[in-house]
């Protein structure tokens, strides 16, 4: 069986954070401003962007 990161042809857009995507997380970068999403992926409605310094990382530190 495929991982989700296999499963997600967009984790590789610039526009997807890698990290968040290994995380199951939505990972949309909003490009003007670095925001990153940090909801479940394939969440309903927007994306809520925050600082993408507050967001842990895989290897559990920040950026």
């Amino acid at each position: 069986m495929p991982d989700k990161l296999t499963e997600r042809l967009d984790a590789h857009n610039v526009s997807v954070d890698e990290d968040l995507a290994h995380l199951h997380l939505c990972g949309h970068v909003h490009l003007q401003t670095g925001r990153v999403c940090c909801l479940p992926v394939c969440h309903t409605g927007s994306c809520e962007f925050r600082c993408s310094d507050d967001i842990p990382r895989s290897n559990g530190n920040p950026q």
